[in-house]
């Protein structure tokens, strides 16, 4: 199974390329739109009214040589797939504000916390605020959640983490519903809910 981040960022890096290569085919309508351009090609025998007028088929024929090496690549990478891009770009690119709106906030509804089971199985603790200091030491300020940063009462029971960092339970169950990670040390939380 890939990783949803890695997977979205491929989507957007194919779809970038997409519209990358219909840049350039919008370009290369744009340069020909001066007659000079499609009545003379470049190269050849024909002498040009101005330097202008010259310097105009160099470029439109310089623009088409680099599409071809530019659609020959794609081809190569995607192995023959550009019309799926193309069909997709196309797709992407008639949304209205409103279907993009939607598009975003479906793809960014994606649950990075963890699980209610591991919530329920995080072990409950009475905090007691001498025998606490003591037992950490002088170096360690647990005598407040670091989450809503009121301090801990004596003889309130609190969650603590694997990581054995303690906490409100209304506000751990808040944090890890978006984050998998302890707020101090930043350890994955993970506990074994078959237990």
């Amino acid at each position: 199974e890939e990783d949803p981040d890695l997977f979205l960022a491929r989507q957007l890096q194919e779809q970038e390329r997409a519209y990358f290569l219909l840049g350039n085919d919008f370009g290369e309508y744009e340069s020909n739109s001066f007659p000079e351009e499609t009545s003379a090609p470049p190269e050849g025998e024909e002498s040009y009214d101005d330097d202008e007028a010259f310097a105009r088929a160099l470029q439109a024929d310089e623009d088409r040589q680099m599409m071809a090496r530019l659609m020959a690549a794609q081809m190569e990478m995607t192995g023959g797939a550009e019309d799926e891009v193309d069909d997709e770009a196309a797709q992407e690119e008639n949304l209205t504000y409103e279907q993009l709106t939607a598009l975003g906030d479906a793809v960014g509804t994606q649950s990075r916390g963890v699980d209610t089971a591991v919530m329920s199985a995080l072990p409950e603790v009475s905090f007691h605020l001498t025998p606490r200091r003591a037992a950490c030491g002088d170096d360690c300020q647990m005598d407040k959640c670091v989450i809503c940063q009121l301090e801990f009462e004596d003889g309130e029971r609190l969650n603590q983490l694997p990581c054995e960092h303690c906490y409100h339970k209304d506000c751990i169950q808040q944090w890890l519903q978006l984050n998998k990670q302890c707020p101090i040390c930043s350890k994955e939380v993970l506990y074994n809910t078959k237990a």
